[in-house]
């Protein structure tokens, strides 16, 4: 029997500590060696900041290890807590990433909200509660080197009573000097997974790899096997399933939860890329040109032929403001985009609309229009 491995993902405002707090755990669960721990320090120094150690055990990137800040979101490494292994995803807190931040949270089972130190904004953090709650996610909000009084006790006790529904606990914590981590350990390892099987299938494409075209993505929904045709929205391509890889392991099939990589025959590399849903035949994912939005929040900033940002999952597309009835809009993407009605799946069926660096609004698809 396949164990259960829930995937956690790490988000929150940039500088919050989210890269450190995972090198720690990661280094405190024996999972990262004292060989990298010695190279990490070594490149710390390097560096002028002695304190970006334990982010070095997990940036990859040149850019990330120069900047101090993640920029792609990726799977950093399996931790063991009791009976349960979680599978961490590290995302960037800044917005002009905010595919790479959705991609993560859609693809999650819980989500880890790192508040670093610094006046944190009510807003960001009032966005990630949001989206954890249309996700129907469970959220451990975690203080990383925060005093309660530096994000002011009155406003986090009225957003834990708001969000009682999503917030499972509250974690005060500090990666740098390693307090804290045995109570969010404990949390950590009474999280489940979430996944939909029942359903048909769905894999939200994360990236294209190598230059075979490996879709690498995460089964939110249904069932995968070698040979089995599927389709590609919004291209409506058909293909075969030739492999099914997860961890270097082959497969004969995928269940909802793995992280995989797929390799097709039938459908040119040009026809996929990031973003796109790969769907069963049966039921295969709708491709929208617009669609019904009910904004949650931001409609004050919304107006007739507005031009925006959209993204959903691990899309991210021009678009315009075509209609505004009450709290619902209607929204005209550039270009065709996969995207589910809400009630039909939750974590494909959200829109966030962006101007510039700013979130304009954000809710959830009432119809694929068109």
């Amino acid at each position: 029997m396949r164990r259960e491995e829930p995937l956690l993902a790490f988000v929150g405002p940039m500088s919050s500590g989210k890269s450190s707090l995972i090198g720690r755990l990661l280094l405190r669960n024996n999972v990262i060696s004292s060989y990298a721990l010695a190279d990490a320090k070594k490149d710390a120094l390097a560096l002028g900041d002695e304190d970006r150690v334990f982010a070095l055990l997990v940036d990859e990137g040149l850019r990330e290890r120069m900047d101090g800040h993640t920029y792609t979101m990726r799977f950093v490494g399996k931790l063991r807590l009791g009976d349960t292994n979680l599978r961490l995803i590290d995302t960037p807190g800044d917005l002009r990433y905010l595919r790479e931040i959705l991609s993560g949270i859609c693809v999650s089972d819980v989500l880890a909200l790192v508040i670093g130190k610094g006046k944190a904004k009510e807003g960001l953090i009032r966005f990630y509660l949001d989206i954890a709650r249309l996700h129907e996610e469970e959220c451990i909000v975690i203080l990383n080197d925060v005093h309660a009084n530096e994000i002011e006790e009155a406003v986090l006790k009225s957003l834990k009573s708001e969000y009682d529904d999503v917030i499972l606990t509250v974690c005060e914590v500090s990666a740098i000097e390693g307090r804290g981590l045995r109570g969010l350990e404990e949390a950590l390892s009474d999280i489940r997974p979430k996944r939909r099987e029942s359903k048909e299938l769905r894999m939200p494409v994360l990236k294209i790899a190598g230059d075979s075209g490996v879709l690498v993505g995460v089964i939110t929904h249904g069932r995968l096997s070698v040979d089995e045709e599927v389709l590609i929205s919004p291209t409506y391509k058909v293909g075969t399933v030739c492999s099914i890889e997860r961890g270097g392991e082959s497969l004969s099939n995928a269940l909802a939860g793995d992280d995989v990589g797929i390799l097709l025959k039938g459908i040119g590399r040009q026809y996929v890329k990031p973003g796109n849903i790969v769907g069963s035949l049966k039921g295969p994912p709708p491709r929208a040109l617009s669609v019904r939005l009910r904004v949650m929040r931001g409609i004050e900033n919304l107006m007739m032929g507005k031009r925006l940002m959209a993204f959903s999952h691990a899309t991210r597309v021009g678009c315009r403001i075509s209609e505004i009835r009450g709290d619902e809009v209607t929204v005209i993407f550039d270009e065709p985009i996969a995207i589910e009605s809400y009630d039909d799946y939750k974590e494909l069926g959200i829109l966030v609309l962006m101007s510039a660096t700013a979130i304009s609004a954000y809710g959830v698809c009432e119809e694929v229009v068109t």
